[in-house]
């Protein structure tokens, strides 16, 4: 074999140590600064993404809390429109009450005071209309005249009794 031949080694390290120098000179200053560059800007590339992800973070954090304490106010301004809303309306149901109260109080005592003074025409009316029948019945019975105002005094004192009211 010709590569194990003495004779041919200087030869074979001259060429071995020529093409390593080439490679080495063509990695160092060709394709090792290319391949830097790659990881260079791979690199920058990389830290660039991750900053901008790092502010789309922050204005993302900084967007909820603007909408939580947005949420939070709403919240609080529609509560406070909701209990004022119920005041308003506990108010005006309050007054509408005591108003129907009122005429009903009105209306009530209006009646009252009619039947009160119906019931005192109807007893006067009954009082005469039944001193009259008995001065009628007394003369028939009695054959006799009979006193009208003596009558009508003790029809008026036996409707006292029963009512409990004034002779009139």
């Amino acid at each position: 074999m010709p590569q194990f031949d003495v004779s041919t080694f200087p030869s074979q390290l001259f060429w071995l140590l020529i093409s390593f120098l080439a490679l080495f000179l063509f990695t160092k200053y060709v394709s090792g600064p290319r391949i830097a560059y790659v990881l260079k800007s791979r690199q920058s590339k990389i830290e660039a993404d991750l900053n901008q992800a790092e502010a789309y973070h922050r204005q993302i954090e900084e967007s909820h809390e603007t909408l939580t304490l947005h949420l939070q106010e709403a919240r609080v301004k529609s509560r406070d429109l909701l209990s004022a809303e119920i005041s308003s309306l506990r108010l005006s149901a309050s007054k509408h009450k005591h108003d129907v109260v009122k005429r009903l109080a009105q209306k009530l005592k209006a009646s009252e005071e009619e039947i009160e003074t119906q019931k005192q025409e109807a007893v006067a009316d009954m009082q005469a209309i039944s001193a009259e029948v008995a001065c009628a019945a007394l003369e028939k019975f009695l054959t006799e005249k009979v006193d009208p105002a003596e009558v009508e005094q003790i029809v008026a004192q036996h409707f006292q009794t029963m009512t409990g009211q004034k002779v009139a």
